[in-house]
């Protein structure tokens, strides 16, 4: 078991603990699962969401089969290859786009209508594609763009600041999300303020520089982008 699925045995154990520890009465083991699917969760990837009521059913099965190893996500034995679309057709389509790499997905997909009498979507022909080294850029035709480090020459010449979605905190028992303001040194890249709020306003914004500013004092410049809650009268 990976660190990644041992995550998801933690979450499902810690979920059901309450049956598996037995605190809680036989009986009422269907109502408790019912209780259970409908609260929100921040899942191992991230997600939040509900668990399904047969999602927490199955889990408590696998868990009396097999213990905590049995809680694991399974991983798909089709992972990363085509499920509806055959592979003799997936590999015509890396043959004609290494044939003739400036083929688009709309000329690929002609091709395969016409032989096969299929089309493969968009996104799946570019996984393949990429997967077989068969895009634009392993092929050559296609060069990547050349970036450059933007910086000043000292510190606290321009700090760069900016909002960001963090992720849900619970307030009297309810899972709301939080807004991250922070604000970093263009030269050093160190970041000189950086916290979660419960809103993005400008009583938040101010909050947040009066921070910075006590703390190092002021830049000669700030740079942030023309979102709205950089706008106020």
């Amino acid at each position: 078991m990976d660190k990644e699925q041992e995550k998801w045995a933690i979450l499902w154990c810690d979920l059901l603990s309450p049956i598996i520890y037995e605190e809680i009465d036989p009986d009422l083991t269907n109502q408790f699962l019912k209780q259970l699917a409908d609260q929100e969760i921040r899942f191992p990837d991230g997600r939040v969401g509900k668990p399904s009521l047969s999602t927490l059913r199955r889990k408590l099965n696998r868990y009396e089969l097999g213990g905590f190893d049995a809680l694991a996500r399974q991983r798909r034995s089709d992972r990363k290859k085509p499920r509806n679309i055959s592979v003799e057709v997936i590999k015509k389509a890396i043959e004609l786009k290494k044939e003739q790499p400036r083929r688009s997905p709309g000329a690929i997909n002609r091709f395969l209508e016409d032989m096969y009498g299929v089309m493969v979507p968009r996104s799946t022909l570019y996984r393949h594609l990429k997967q077989a080294g068969a895009t634009r850029l392993k092929l050559g035709v296609m060069q990547k763009k050349v970036r450059k480090r933007w910086t000043r020459d000292h510190t606290h010449d321009l700090w760069v600041g900016d909002f960001e979605d963090g992720p849900y905190a619970l307030k009297h028992a309810d899972a709301v999300p939080t807004h991250l303001s922070g604000f970093i040194d263009c030269h050093s890249r160190f970041i000189v303020e950086a916290r979660y709020y419960l809103r993005e306003n400008l009583d938040v914004l101010i909050d947040s520089l009066i921070r910075a500013f006590s703390t190092h004092g002021a830049p000669k410049q700030l740079y942030v982008d023309n979102a709205k809650i950089y706008h106020a009268n």
